[in-house]
């Protein structure tokens, strides 16, 4: 059953997916009106769910589920993935990007996972520097953790290789 996403206690569990580029105003729209319709449907175990989704930064989509109300199993979770690989060939898109955004000047920039290392070895990441965390897993995380500076995010290893040349 789908729920306004602030409706969601604290707790309630998200998984964040991220476009390959910025969606348009229409392709959000879309977005939003197919998983709307799989949210409202959403079973585990034959249970529905209660859930929501949102999108952000006009790339990365939110999808929640009240854990409270039910647990998601697997199968549930499985599901919403072949909800984005679907919306993704109707669109041509990849909701399964894993680039790093940061923040630059107020305006969010990406590189690729692979380059994390040399974008903090070439300055272009600081200890400072904004990073989207798109491992957080609940919504106060969502609220309170998307966005930490680079020394508080996985990239942190990568800080104490510059400093020790």
């Amino acid at each position: 059953m789908f729920v306004d996403f602030e409706a969601l206690p604290e707790n309630a569990r998200v998984w964040v997916y991220q476009a390959g580029r910025d969606l348009s105003e229409t392709e959000q729209a879309r977005v939003l009106d197919f998983l709307t319709r799989a949210v409202d449907s959403w079973v585990t175990h034959g249970m529905p769910m209660r859930g929501s989704v949102k999108i952000l930064f006009n790339r990365m989509l939110v999808l929640a589920a009240d854990t409270g109300f039910q647990n998601p199993s697997g199968c549930s979770i499985d599901s919403s993935t072949g909800w984005l690989q679907e919306l993704g060939r109707a669109m041509g898109l990849n909701f399964f990007d894993r680039s790093i955004g940061y923040f630059e000047d107020e305006k969010l920039n990406f590189f690729s996972v692979f380059d994390a290392k040399k974008q903090v070895s070439g300055g272009s990441i600081r200890p400072d520097t904004p990073i989207i965390n798109l491992q957080v897993n609940t919504v106060n995380d969502l609220e309170n953790a998307l966005v930490v500076p680079a020394s508080e995010s996985f990239l942190s290893r990568y800080f104490s290789t510059v400093e020790s040349r």
